[in-house]
């Protein structure tokens, strides 16, 4: 990388740049992000590297009044006059000229092939050589253009490329696009930034020394350091006034302000500016306030057609304050020159020259947006207003959401709040929209109130109807299940009054999900029934699938077996003949949750497997990651962990996916972790599982989150977080329908409050199966129900009794195939015969107790069976308040050994030493053991060791 003069202050970017554009040309290109203040001197850096670096640059640019999605690259494609091609009546086809293919000319075009034909002419005019697209002023871009670079970036993959983007750090601030595409670069590996900082004063001494040709003195450095904030810009346009102005002289210490000189600028870069403008004649001066009004990027023949002037024109690129950037179009030199001169115009000549610009710009056609600032700025609300909802109604038309969103807010301020019109509600309702499609739930929400509230809205029950249901899903969006569902049934109930069967067919299913991710089934199952209903007199096979798919889902958490499953047999013939595959793999899901609740875990798996096969056929991958997350469960019940924890991490490593899957894979891979002895990395899955049921308001889920971290919490030896922890699990279920997902923690929590002799807290285990399996046609409740009914036995000392209770659990599980409870059962029911005195019986449960816990890989659970067996008294089921019995943690006898010494101080080597093996065994024993324990140092570690009797 060469320059005729080397940059200073910069050596850094430049080494950096260099190795950026060798490995571009080396294939492995990508974007590169130049920030840093104005001024700083990102354009110099750029051009002096690209100045030999063997690319063919292109160059677009975003602008401060346009809202135009994807300018840039349409600039890029405009300047190398390839037209775009899509559709019929496309400029290639067409004949037309392509200089005039913007945005609005895209009314009945959708974004995706918009994007597909720009991409085709970037393509066209990058050729096959090495290619750089620089985007400038990013700061300035719209939400489309962010949105694709990375898009861009992926389909040039296959060639030399490299792309260029430039912004401003100081005008990035809160939700910025530009943040948002620094976010997807870095997710998806293609993100590099060099940041251009101010300079200290080392390099201020440096830069005056190269501008005035002499070095300066410490003073001088000071006052410039401290009036530039070290800005190369403003140091540059300080030094040249000083000079012009033969303020300086050279004495011994270096180049000093003259004897008695006062300091001729005042406060900021802007007014040095202004002051150097004073040399300007009265019709340059005239014209660069009329090109400080037209805009940042400048076209002279619009410019020409306000300030009749060619002889100003070319005194102002003679004197460097104006560059023609291209043929007939130009700049500032930077943009605080425009600044500087937009606040010296007086008010009253500003609005006279944005009318006659917006006269101008009307009569060439030239972009809403733009032609929307001039008549603003002109005081012509009402047309301004016209121009900005005409701009924005065909973003909002392509699907550029995020710029629509802008044009409306600058429609709708534009607009007197008590005009109550028509046309305005429209407004409000395309911005309600667009908010809700880009993640400006609160925006949107007002928005959807606004319409609510409106006298005129009343009258249109379609638009009342609309904005019920997008205040519903706004909600829902915020995980306010609870305060969404019944704006869904009013928007279901409007739809009726309409006439619209099939809209409030899909309200009322909207209602019914809510209400089962609340457990709420009472609810839920009316919803259905309605949706049911109104389906059938649709006679349409995709609305009657949808429904009485949701029914029989009901009816399953319901545990209502009878009914369930005539019903998902009903919804997949319709599903079938539907034809619509995303309706088909909604049902097979539906098919497979009525397997899953009725205990069929190995059916539950195979179907939720066809609906994740169809979806990824149908590239329906967000559906697709619903069946994983779910099936995950499924397989994790039939002993397969395995196999379950596999699913989880490929759900868990999507970050843009929805959060209801991310939920439930979070919990399970959680849950199995507990139950493996994987403490850190159970603990922070189920935080994480936990904190999103809140969010998103699943009020299933933790049942397992809690039910884990109460395991976590017994195998700690943490008595009070393990009661706390089922105690409130317990209150969720007391605020639920739920007759299912509370049921797996009840095992352990009743072992647990018996063992302890917590009989209220044991009676209450009783009292919720015992609620369940009144009602419910699942057969795993009852085989629970028989399990505490055992544990309430012993708690009373009846062994012989609780024996009996638990050898019907046994035989419930084993004919459900449960590996997980029948663990559970047999270690029960193995310690209970041991009390009675059937040894041979009791000890040949636990050995298979044990070796059904080594195979699922439940290292705690099997750790405490096998100091069961080993035993020589055998091991009573206590019905005492003694407290757990003592755990090793699961260890081997070559990690026992381990942590004696450990214990005792010796470091990794001299632990080695001792055992005879080498220094990495010890650092991956030593590693397990500090994950075990879930401490983040060896004497954490010793400390816990001592306390739970390993060393």
């Amino acid at each position: 990388m060469t320059s005729h003069k080397p940059l200073i202050g910069r050596e850094k970017q430049v080494d950096e740049f260099e190795e950026i554009f060798a490995s571009a040309l080396r294939g492995e290109g990508g974007a590169v992000l130049v920030s840093g203040e104005e001024g700083c001197g990102k354009s110099r850096l750029i051009r002096d590297g690209l100045e030999e670096s063997g690319f063919r640059v292109l160059v677009g640019r975003s602008y401060s009044q346009s809202n135009v999605p994807f300018q840039p690259f349409i600039e890029i494609a405009e300047k190398s006059g390839v037209p775009f091609s899509f559709g019929e009546g496309s400029a290639r086809q067409s004949g037309s000229d392509p200089k005039v293919m913007t945005v609005e000319r895209l009314e009945d075009c959708d974004l995706r092939a918009y994007e597909s034909a720009l991409l085709e002419s970037l393509r066209e005019v990058a050729g096959e050589g090495p290619t750089c697209l620089l985007l400038e002023d990013l700061q300035w871009s719209d939400h489309a253009t962010c949105d694709w670079i990375p898009c861009v970036v992926e389909a040039f993959a296959d060639q030399t490329f490299l792309l260029i983007g430039v912004y401003r750090s100081e005008e990035i601030q809160g939700k910025h696009s530009v943040r948002r595409l620094r976010n997807e670069l870095k997710r998806r590996g293609l993100y590099r930034e060099i940041e251009l900082t101010a300079f200290g004063p080392k390099e201020t001494d440096a830069l005056i020394e190269r501008l005035l040709g002499v070095a300066p003195s410490r003073s001088l450095i000071r006052i410039i350091q401290q009036r530039t904030r070290g800005i190369p810009l403003f140091i540059e346009e300080f030094c040249d006034l000083l000079e012009s102005k033969k303020l300086l002289i050279e004495t011994p210490q270096g180049l000093s302000l003259g004897e008695g000189a006062e300091l001729p600028m005042p406060e900021g870069v802007r007014d040095a500016i202004m002051m150097k403008l004073g040399t300007l004649s009265d019709r340059s001066r005239a014209m660069i306030e009329a090109a400080a009004v037209y805009g940042d990027s400048l076209d002279f023949e619009n410019l020409l057609a306000v300030e009749d002037s060619v002889e100003a024109l070319d005194e102002l690129l003679q004197s460097g304050l104006l560059i023609e950037s291209e043929s007939g179009k130009g700049k500032f030199r930077h943009a605080l020159l425009r600044e500087a001169i937009l606040e010296e115009i007086p008010w009253t000549h500003k609005r006279i020259l944005h009318q006659r610009f917006s006269k101008t710009l009307v009569n060439q056609n030239s972009p809403s947006d733009v032609v929307a600032h001039h008549l603003l700025g002109a005081g012509e609300r009402e047309a301004a207003r016209a121009v900005f909802i005409e701009s924005a109604d065909r973003a909002y038309e392509i699907g550029a959401f995020g710029d629509s969103l802008v044009l409306y807010r600058q429609a709708l301020d534009l607009w007197d709040a008590e005009t109550d019109s028509d046309r305005r509600l429209e407004a409000v309702q395309r911005l309600a929209q667009s908010a809700q499609l880009t993640g400006q739930l609160e925006e949107a929400k007002k928005a959807w109130r606004e319409i609510l509230e409106s006298d005129t809205a009343s009258l249109d029950l379609e638009r009342v109807a609309q904005a019920n249901k997008g205040l519903a899903t706004t909600l829902a969006l915020e995980g306010r299940a609870e305060q969404a569902a019944p704006y869904h049934r009013e928007a279901a109930r409007l739809f009726e009054e309409m006439g619209d069967k099939a809209s409030a067919t899909l309200e009322w299913l909207e209602s019914c999900g809510l209400a089962t991710l609340q457990a709420r089934y009472t609810q839920a199952l009316a919803d259905a029934d309605r949706a049911k209903e109104l389906a059938t007199e649709t006679r349409d096979d995709n609305l009657l699938a949808l429904a009485i798919g949701s029914r029989a889902f009901v009816l399953a958490l319901k545990g209502d077996r009878e009914e369930a499953y005539p019903e998902i047999d009903t919804a997949f013939q319709h599903a079938i003949r539907s034809e619509n595959p995303q309706t088909l793999a909604n049902v097979y899901q539906r098919l497979a949750y009525v397997h899953n609740y009725f205990a069929d875990y190995s059916e539950a798996t195979k179907h939720f497997r066809s609906a994740a096969d169809i979806c990824h056929r149908n590239d329906l991958e967000g559906q697709a990651e619903f069946c994983m997350g779910c099936m995950a469960f499924a397989v994790m019940k039939t002993g397969d962990w395995k196999e379950a924890a596999r699913i989880c991490r490929e759900v868990l490593k999507s970050e843009d996916g929805d959060t209801f899957p991310r939920t439930v894979a979070a919990g399970t891979a959680g849950v199995i972790a507990a139950l493996r002895g994987e403490k850190r990395k159970a603990r922070k899955l189920l935080e994480e599982s936990d904190t999103l049921s809140h969010q998103i308001g699943l009020h299933v889920m933790p049942f397992y989150s809690r039910w884990g971290l109460a395991l976590l919490a017994e195998e700690e030896g943490r008595d009070d977080s393990a009661r706390e922890h089922y105690q409130k699990i317990f209150e969720i279920w007391e605020n639920s329908e739920d007759r299912y997902d509370v049921v797996s923690s009840l095992y352990t929590a009743s072992t647990y409050f018996s063992q302890r002799g917590l009989k209220k807290d044991l009676d209450r285990c009783v009292h919720i199966l015992g609620e369940i399996v009144s009602v419910s046609g699942n057969p795993e409740p009852l085989a629970a129900f028989a399990f505490v009914q055992g544990e309430k036995a012993l708690a009373e000392d009846h062994p012989d009794e609780a024996a009996k209770h638990f050898f019907q659990a046994l035989e419930r599980i084993e004919r459900m195939n449960l590996p997980l409870e029948l663990v559970f059962a047999s270690t029960r029911l193995g310690q209970t015969l041991l009390q009675t005195g059937d040894r041979e019986k009791g000890r040949e449960h636990l050995e298979r107790a044990l070796q059904s816990a080594k195979k699922l890989g439940a290292r705690p659970l099997a750790s405490r069976i096998k100091t069961l067996l080993e035993d020589r008294k055998g091991a009573t089921a206590s019905s005492s308040s003694d407290g757990n019995p003592k755990s090793d943690l699961g260890l081997t006898r070559r990690q026992k050994e381990v942590a004696k010494l450990l214990a005792v101080g010796l470091t990794n080597k001299e632990i080695a030493n001792q055992l005879f093996i080498s220094t990495r065994t010890v650092d991956m024993h030593v590693g397990h053991l500090l994950d075990r324990l879930d401490c983040r140092t060896r004497t954490e570690a010793a400390k816990k060791l001592v306390e739970v009797g390993l060393a």
